[in-house]
């Protein structure tokens, strides 16, 4: 699951611009976020520029329409004078790349008429996204009138991890959820380059979504939910996996109040799980609750130094801590506890009858920090 922002398909985004310097002479009054269909127009302005060349293409047209009148069949000859057309071309295409319309030309020519006001019209169906003109404004050439997005498709941008990007190929179909809506949608990935985000590092991916009935907008916030497909392995609960730095760690239960922790490696992540890659074998049991304070208590431990596992008295049988115990005596070739200064001289005074009765408890290694019971939880 991954949050995604809704941007518009720059490939569906227009904007209308001044070709030339000239004033405009009527507004509709068209704002930002209204719609407008394809060759709608939206102004209309004035321009000495335009005007010149409608002028030099009604002068052509007249003249190639005289030449027919007066010789239409000679004029079709070999080596006649050409009808003058090529002026009327020319005059033509200057007019539309200073931004006349094929239709507002082509009445031009038909009822030899000049036209004074240019209209602007709209390039496609969308919405109108920023609006910069006014009635009278002055312009010059470059100026930005509209601004207007087809958002019947949208783009869909996530951040991910190298991780995540390589297991979302091109095409990889994704869910878009509307978090207020509670509305679904799908997205496809795309095929175009994820960008790097210098600042996170993260991969920018793209995603493209059909948006017909305009419920996605732009900047709007969207969930994304993707499903991996992972090889079989190990799983354990997300709340057993315990992370420090870099590393990741859980504990085991090993029986009798005992637990060991261990590191792990982590592979995929869901909702409720994580895929464990190595350090754990499949029928261990792992602590999900509270693991936090065998955590602490771990550390503690750690920075204490080794703890020394309890000791019995030889005399009395009691349990001692030996890092607490004053009373201890050295005897045959091991060090014994006592619980007080009364139970180590009555052993020093026999310490053969004792120790045939007494356990080797004294005797034995210390066990692990980590696999030592934790009685204070």
């Amino acid at each position: 699951r991954l949050p995604g922002k809704v941007v518009i398909d720059e490939t569906r985004l227009y904007r209308i611009n001044a070709t030339v310097n000239g004033w405009v002479t009527s507004d509709l009054s068209i704002a930002p976020g209204v719609s407008v269909k394809k060759n709608q127009v939206l102004a209309t302005y004035y321009s000495p520029q335009l005007l010149s060349a409608a002028q030099s293409l009604l002068h052509a047209s007249a003249v190639r329409g005289r030449t027919l009148k007066a010789a239409p069949e000679e004029a079709a000859e070999p080596g006649d004078e050409p009808v003058p057309n090529l002026n009327v071309q020319q005059f033509t295409e200057s007019l539309k790349n200073l931004g006349m319309e094929d239709h507002q030309i082509e009445e031009m020519i038909k009822n030899r008429k000049l036209i004074r006001n240019v209209e602007i019209i709209s390039p496609a169906d969308g919405f109108v996204l920023s609006r910069n003109i006014s009635l009278g404004q002055r312009f010059e050439r470059g100026t930005e009138f509209y601004r207007v997005a087809d958002l019947g498709h949208v783009w869909i941008l996530a951040e991910v991890s190298e991780a995540d990007a390589e297991s979302l190929p091109p095409g990889s179909r994704v869910t878009v959820t509307l978090p207020r809506l509670k509305k679904t949608r799908e997205a496809t990935v795309s095929s175009a380059l994820a960008a790097v985000d210098p600042a996170s590092r993260t991969l920018q991916l793209r995603l493209e979504a059909d948006n017909p009935d305009f419920l996605l907008k732009p900047d709007m916030f969207v969930d994304l939910t993707f499903e991996l497909t992972i090889p079989e392995g190990t799983i354990v609960p997300a709340e057993a996996v315990l992370r420090s730095g870099l590393r990741s760690a859980v504990f085991v239960d090993l029986g009798n109040g005992r637990f060991e922790r261990r590191p792990v490696v982590e592979g995929a992540r869901g909702d409720d799980e994580i895929q464990v890659l190595s350090g754990l074998g499949v029928g261990e049991r792992v602590v999900v609750s509270a693991n936090f304070l065998l955590d602490s208590e771990s550390r503690i431990r750690n920075v204490a130094g080794p703890e020394e596992p309890p000791a019995t008295d030889p005399v009395c049988g009691m349990r001692v801590d030996v890092t607490a115990s004053a009373a201890r005596s050295h005897s045959g070739g091991a060090t014994w506890y006592f619980c007080s200064e009364q139970c180590k001289r009555r052993f020093e005074a026999a310490p053969a009858s004792f120790l045939r009765a007494s356990s080797a408890t004294n005797a034995q290694p210390r066990e692990s920090v980590a696999q030592h019971s934790l009685s204070g939880l």
